[in-house]
């Protein structure tokens, strides 16, 4: 799963707190918090996430429109930055 699928089921889940810190991010990709930065900023400067005040992140509309354009079923068909393999 990608940090973007996280986001976009975080989103779809808990709309009220769709934010996640560094810290659950990197606990539920499996990836240390050194591999994920990159990732994130590569999405920030996309403008597919953004961080809040607290430093946490979340999925902007831009990434739910781009993550469901690249999937043919569903979140995950497709491959944005950072995969769990």
């Amino acid at each position: 799963m990608t940090l973007l699928e996280l986001l976009y089921a975080r989103r779809r889940t808990e709309p009220r707190q769709p934010s996640l810190s560094l810290l659950d991010a990197e606990a539920m990709t499996g990836r240390p918090r050194e591999h994920l930065e990159f990732s994130i900023w590569f999405l920030t400067q996309k403008k597919l996430v953004q961080r809040g005040d607290d430093a946490a992140i979340a999925i902007t509309a831009d990434g739910v429109e781009y993550l469901e354009s690249i999937s043919t079923t569903k979140p995950g068909a497709g491959s944005c930055a950072l995969k769990n393999d």
